[in-house]
């Protein structure tokens, strides 16, 4: 919730009720977690649905009769569940239009801004070709992390960028495993977070991935601190 506060950006929401569903259900069995992932699934969409809606309320737009804001609000479920297999099809289709920087954006960002460079590279315009048609009605700029990895270095980038990040993830994974801590059980959560939402894009050359991650370590860490400073059964 702080978090979500502090920096209010979309993906926050999204990724701290999958980062609580890995953390609380990793050892269930997988029928029960097929189940409760069910369940998170459609509250998401149901909190996103609703957002829209108070929107439209607060634009005195709001009516159970507004053609123009269903449409909106299929638009947007099209968009997000359907629409990345359709663009990473036609990507495929294209030559490689992203330079070999674009997975560092972030970080050459934060390098132009402690030398003083005004220069800012976008992380949306730069991993994808734009906006494109997947019905006769509807549009997208969304073809999966798939399609921005194989704009920027073709099928063998694809393939060690996903294997790369694969083992990162078990990594953290098996970690939590042997030696089970607060930071190591949240970045475990964060990779889980980031191969299951693969689907809608990348989210290396998003900075509000890195504000989301760093802040939630500061919190793990004071946490966990005033756990050890508290006198036993006091915390």
């Amino acid at each position: 919730i702080l978090c979500i506060i502090a920096i209010k950006v979309k993906y926050h929401l999204i990724w701290t009720v999958l980062i609580i569903f890995f953390i609380k259900n990793l050892m269930l069995e997988r029928n029960l977690q097929l189940r409760k992932m069910l369940v998170i699934v459609s509250s998401v969409i149901c909190i996103f649905i609703a957002n829209y809606l108070f929107m439209f309320f607060a634009f005195t737009e709001f009516s159970f009769g507004n053609q123009g804001m269903w449409r909106f609000i299929i638009g947007w479920l099209f968009n997000y569940l359907l629409s990345g297999p359709i663009l990473l099809d036609k990507w495929m289709e294209l030559s490689f239009t992203e330079e070999w920087w674009v997975p560092f954006i972030v970080f050459l960002n934060i390098k132009n801004v402690i030398t003083g460079n005004p220069e800012r590279l976008s992380g949306v315009t730069n991993v994808n070709p734009g906006f494109d048609y997947v019905s006769p009605e509807y549009i997208s700029n969304v073809g999966t992390s798939f399609g921005a990895y194989y704009l920027i270095g073709g099928f063998f980038f694809t393939l060690l960028s996903s294997v790369l990040i694969a083992i990162a993830a078990y990594y953290f994974y098996y970690k939590i495993r042997q030696k089970p801590g607060p930071i190591v059980i949240f970045i475990a959560s964060v990779f889980l977070t980031m191969t299951t939402l693969s689907f809608f894009g990348q989210y290396f050359t998003l900075l509000s991935v890195y504000e989301m991650t760093a802040f939630y370590i500061i919190l793990v860490s004071l946490f966990k601190s005033i756990n050890y400073l508290s006198p036993p059964g006091k915390a």
